[in-house]
């Protein structure tokens, strides 16, 4: 409890004018009237010596539900429960607005619940508080100074920004600007520096106001390491600008390593198929000189069995042989035939790797058609193929390769695919004069390219 001589000076004129009222007087002696009355010959009893700074008139309670909002609203509230009791709130103006989160107090002193001033308005460090008990609450009164100083310089308004703190940070770009060595020297596995600097610059300029400067970048280039001076949240912007690029590049290259991991595949089938070409080739060329063989020798049978020279048995024996030979060279031809199918394939989808797009929400698929039974109609089916590029809406999407008389390989959409072998079975049917002719299966067609292409 402060008494009159020990008001700071900061406060004594108000004082003196709290003393002028009478707020600060000191108590005075009750009137006889309120003095306890005594028996005749008794002596009145005595009160016991109050304690030390203690009132005569202790400080109301005070209960307080604030919902938040300005000091000066809670000054008020505190006011409003004390009742008839006088709390005196002496306050700078520029306290007035500071805000305060929601308080609730019950049963409190008005100086406890001053108090909580000091702690609610300093959540940010941006305000300090201090409660102060003038004089000793005489007659039910209480009076308090609340001290206030903000953080804040002058005329800065209440931004944080202009008085943030600077700090530096390096980062290294050397990641973003050079690719790694097992990559293919291709521009766009990398960013260039200016790229980074520019995205860094204009998230900047985004993330910084009119109280706010720039951060300052500098870029050295030996080492590739880009030096930032700037705010906390400034440095975080930028880092998250380096993730999203560093993100990008890192996609980029994902592909490339997938496309060339694609490309070794696809050259060592290549080269297994080759091999197979080969070895089928040379089987071909022995069924050949094989058939050729029995034939004359048939003959030759058949010469001597006309007289009498060789039984029956073995003429159908010799015949049975050449049914055989026959047969294999055949097979050497159908494989043949699923050789050079995969290999159009394989050649169609090496072209295309990477560059069809797909129509209608599909994705191309490479088919190979066998349409030597129908070879006369080659130009015709050519052109309908063309006209299949219009029911997509993009002619692009329609690659046709010609690897062999009576063989189309066409690289459409699924639908697309579907009219041709409609256009195919129609002209099919329309040749053999049955409209009942079995046809392709489309599906088992799209189904069967779309499994090549994903070896």
């Amino acid at each position: 409890m402060l008494d009159r001589r020990s008001v700071p000076p900061l406060f004594a004129p108000l004082a003196a004018l709290l003393l002028g009222a009478g707020v600060l007087a000191q108590p005075q002696e009750p009137s006889p009237a309120l003095r306890p009355a005594t028996r005749q010959g008794q002596q009145a009893p005595t009160a016991p010596p109050a304690p030390v700074g203690a009132s005569s008139n202790p400080e109301p309670l005070v209960s307080v539900e604030f919902r938040g909002g300005t000091v000066r609203q809670f000054v008020d509230a505190i006011r409003a429960s004390a009742g008839s009791a006088n709390v005196n709130v002496i306050m700078p103006a520029e306290a007035d607005g500071v805000p305060l989160p929601a308080i609730s107090l019950r049963e409190v002193s008005p100086y406890t619940a001053l108090q909580a001033i000091e702690f609610a308005a300093n959540q940010d460090g941006t305000v300090q508080f201090a409660i102060t008990r003038l004089g000793k609450g005489e007659e039910g009164s209480a009076t308090f100074a609340v001290r206030f100083a903000s953080r804040t310089p002058p005329g800065s308004g209440s931004s944080m920004a202009a008085s943030a703190k600077q700090e530096t940070r390096v980062f290294s770009i050397r990641d973003l600007t050079e690719a790694p060595a097992d990559l293919p020297a291709d521009p766009s596995m990398v960013a260039s520096a200016e790229t980074v600097l520019n995205a860094v610059q204009a998230a900047s300029r985004l993330d910084s106001d009119a109280k706010t400067a720039p951060p300052e970048l500098m870029l050295h280039k030996d080492s590739m390491l880009l030096i930032v001076r700037g705010t906390a949240d400034q440095q975080r912007t930028i880092e998250s600008v380096l993730g999203q690029l560093g993100q990008s590049v890192a996609a980029k290259r994902s592909r490339a390593v997938e496309a060339a991991t694609r490309e070794r595949a696809a050259r060592l089938e290549e080269s297994e198929l080759r091999v197979q070409i080969d070895m089928n080739n040379s089987q071909i060329r022995e069924e050949e000189a094989g058939l050729e063989r029995v034939t004359m020798e048939v003959d030759r049978a058949k010469k001597l069995a006309d007289q009498g020279q060789i039984s029956s048995t073995e003429l159908q024996n010799m015949q049975t042989a050449l049914v055989n030979a026959r047969e294999a060279l055949q097979q050497a031809y159908a494989t043949r035939r699923g050789l050079e199918e995969r290999q159009a394939i394989m050649e169609v989808r090496r072209k295309t790797m990477g560059g069809a797009g797909a129509g209608g929400g599909e994705s191309p698929v490479a088919v190979v058609y066998d349409y030597r039974d129908l070879e006369p109609f080659a130009g015709d089916i050519f052109g309908l193929c063309k006209e299949v590029a219009a029911l997509g809406g993009s002619a692009r999407e329609v690659r046709m390769e010609h690897p062999s008389k009576g063989m189309l390989v066409l690289h459409a959409t699924p639908a697309q695919h579907r009219t041709v072998v409609h256009m195919l079975n129609a002209i099919r049917r329309a040749k053999a004069n049955e409209p009942k002719l079995p046809g392709l299966d489309a599906d088992d067609l799209i189904r069967k390219g779309a499994d090549s292409q994903g070896k």
